[in-house]
């Protein structure tokens, strides 16, 4: 905001009568005042973008923050899911290593068998 420069009235001469003089230093202490509004002004204006834009920056660093946690709870799903399906693998590996040796114990027990029944 541009602000045009406050200049004072210059007071009454010394020659002129006393009411002169008050309506002089009156009028430049209305001035004075009128220039202190606007600069406050100015300043209320300045204060309020700033904090307009930082609520926007807090704003942005908040929807930032709840992506990530949304994101974060997705993948620790995601950690779950894969956590018990791998341990239902591992538990459907380990039967199938006990057939495989039941298997193996039987063909083993069979060979022996038939060589017996074949000497």
């Amino acid at each position: 905001m541009n602000l045009t420069p406050c200049r004072s009235v210059p007071a009454a001469s010394a020659s002129g009568e006393s009411n002169g003089t008050d309506n002089a230093n009156s009028v430049e202490h209305w001035h004075e005042m009128e220039c202190r509004l606007q600069y406050m002004q100015a300043q209320v204006e300045e204060a309020q973008a700033a904090l307009a834009r930082k609520h926007m920056q807090q704003q942005e660093l908040v929807d930032r923050v709840e992506k990530a946690e949304t994101e974060k709870l997705e993948f620790e799903q995601k950690y779950f899911d894969a956590t018990k399906q791998m341990n239902g693998l591992k538990e459907s590996l380990a039967e199938e290593v006990k057939k495989k040796e039941k298997v193996i114990t039987q063909l083993q027990e069979t060979e022996f068998v038939l060589k017996k029944t074949t000497a």
